[in-house]
């Protein structure tokens, strides 16, 4: 009489012996501990709000590797700019050497151009096994929003230097 085995383990039926036969399972897992935004000229934890039209910016993940061996990973992202437009798309697999367990690697994309008001939304997979890919973790949601840039304006209407209590025009002779 042959029933559930609850025990943890992983099993397949050997119909030619009639016997379960254990097997081992290679448990892949990961996580993506940080979504960081290159800002200000430093990467800042997304989401940010209220960042000015008209910069230049790039995405950083970082994935840790949750398994009890080394592991090759890889990510893949996609970002939307507020009319639903890709403007950023990212994909690779780690090189040699791999990340060992219980710790972390970086991925750094390109660069793109916050150019339209609104909110821009970043979806992240991160994977292992480039054989036989297998997402690990997953994230989607907002990256930034983008305000109007302020526009300043104004009028020259003096131009003077004072300089050891002397008031001149400029240009000054």
């Amino acid at each position: 009489n042959l029933g559930p085995v609850d025990d943890g383990k992983s099993y397949i039926f050997d119909y030619a012996s009639g016997m379960l036969i254990e097997v081992e399972v290679e448990l892949k897992a990961g996580t993506i501990t940080r979504k960081e935004l290159d800002y200000q000229d430093r990467w800042q934890a997304i989401p940010i709000y209220d960042i000015l039209a008209g910069i230049r910016t790039r995405v950083r993940i970082t994935g840790r590797n949750d398994t009890d061996v080394t592991q090759r990973m890889g990510i893949s992202w996609k970002v939307w700019d507020p009319d639903g437009v890709v403007v950023d798309e990212y994909s690779a697999w780690e090189v040699w050497p791999y990340t060992a367990s219980g710790t972390e690697h970086e991925f750094v994309g390109g660069g793109f151009d916050l150019d339209k008001v609104g909110t821009y939304i970043l979806e992240v997979g991160l994977y292992m096994n480039p054989d036989a890919p297998e997402m690990v973790d997953w994230y989607k949601d907002t990256i930034c929003t983008v305000a109007v840039a302020l526009e300043y304006a104004g009028t020259i209407t003096r131009k003077e230097l004072e300089y050891d209590g002397s008031r001149e025009s400029i240009p000054v002779s």
